[in-house]
């Protein structure tokens, strides 16, 4: 769900690098149909629309992951 891709957004301190918007504004549904949208939540990355919590969920882990040792 949303508050799923939500939370994680919260709970990782990603505020920053996200931009909660809302489809019940027409600027903002008008952006995502255009980008492709038809299921929310959704994760424009500037490339591509990732779409359903899962997918936010998992490209948001990436973020997080970035940069992070492996060792």
């Amino acid at each position: 769900t949303g508050d799923t891709a939500r939370r994680f957004v919260t709970d990782h301190a990603l505020e920053d690098r996200v931009r909660f918007r809302n489809l019940t504004y027409e600027e903002v549904e008008k952006d995502w149909r255009e980008r492709g949208g038809h299921t929310s939540p959704a994760l424009w990355d500037g490339t591509r629309l990732h779409q359903g919590a899962e997918a936010v969920v998992a490209r948001l882990m990436a973020v997080v992951n970035l940069g992070r040792d492996d060792a």
